[in-house]
């Protein structure tokens, strides 16, 4: 496990600390994402040189459900606001054309707007070097406002030894 590999801001996206943090449910048991989720959180909190960043639009998302644990509050874990400053960051890139739902899925234009754009405008405004998502039609967001987007898979495909494989 080399922690030297995260980078210095790392934004983890509402679906990975849900896979994370109830990696022991049997909702997500069967999830082969919920074990790298798990060993990357293991890995990010445990890190002396990563900021782990959570957006205030996952905290809300996160908690809604009945079953979600507490939010830890330990030392490189930031919670970071939406402010009516970074929904103005937000509004130079967030287009309707950008916040369109991706083919095939059931979101709709309020759902991207309501987490998923608010959590990139987040990542975009607090500097997150790396935002780690298993949603689609993140990276389109990501893609728009600037923020390098990544699914689990990176850390298996570009850093192979991160998790000690």
């Amino acid at each position: 496990m080399d922690a030297s590999k995260l980078p210095a801001r790392l934004m983890l996206d509402t679906q990975i600390l849900v896979l994370a943090l109830e990696h022991q449910s049997v909702k997500h048991a069967n999830n082969p994402s919920t074990a790298l989720a798990r060993k990357l959180w293991e890995i990010a909190i445990g890190s002396r040189r990563t900021r782990v960043l959570i957006a205030a639009p996952s905290v809300f998302e996160f908690r809604v459900s009945p079953s979600a644990p507490p939010l830890p509050r330990l030392a490189n874990i930031e919670y970071v606001a939406y402010s009516a400053v970074v929904a103005e960051d937000m509004s130079k890139w967030a287009s309707p054309h950008v916040l369109k739902p991706p083919p095939g899925t059931k979101e709709t234009t309020r759902n991207i707007v309501r987490y998923d754009a608010l959590i990139v405008a987040c990542a975009a405004h607090w500097k997150a070097d790396l935002l780690v998502s298993e949603d689609n039609g993140m990276q389109t967001l990501a893609d728009a406002a600037r923020v390098q987007c990544v699914t689990l898979d990176y850390f298996l495909e570009s850093q192979p030894n991160l998790f000690g494989e």
